[in-house]
């Protein structure tokens, strides 16, 4: 998009900025602005926001490191017996992720071992296809 970029205000030192242009599909002017309290953006004109719930591959994966909440942290400092259960809880958690973390590294591996390979390869296919536009 070929946007024009104004001031259209400021939150404390931070410039609010608001973004002009036109839809590429239907000529319709729309504008936005940023919305530096929220870390977000305001739809002000031509568009609204499209509400679609974050992708999940996999709805049974669960995530490796869970945040601990204040009383949390405030048991395993003073109880040594939930502590202890913590910790067996986060040995089990990571023994669980280990399969997954090889997996990944052995794809990485595969993909990335030899990058002059890889470079070399994909250079190649490029040429090939620059070649006929010559």
């Amino acid at each position: 998009y070929n946007a024009e970029k104004k001031q259209a205000g400021s939150y404390f030192s931070t410039k609010i900025w608001s973004f002009r242009m036109k839809c590429h599909l239907c000529s319709k002017w729309m504008e936005i602005h940023t919305d530096p309290k929220n870390h977000d953006f305001v739809f002000v004109d031509g568009v609204r926001r499209k509400a679609e719930p974050p992708e999940t591959p996999d709805d049974e994966v669960e995530p490796a490191v869970v945040p601990l909440s204040d009383d949390q942290r405030e048991k395993i400092a003073t109880n040594p017996f939930y502590k202890l259960e913590h910790t067996t809880q986060d040995k089990r958690t990571a023994e669980k992720a280990v399969p997954r973390l090889r997996q990944l590294q052995d794809i990485s591996s595969r993909f990335y071992k030899d990058q002059d390979t890889v470079n070399r390869i994909l250079r190649d296919s490029f040429r090939e296809t620059k070649r006929p536009l010559i």
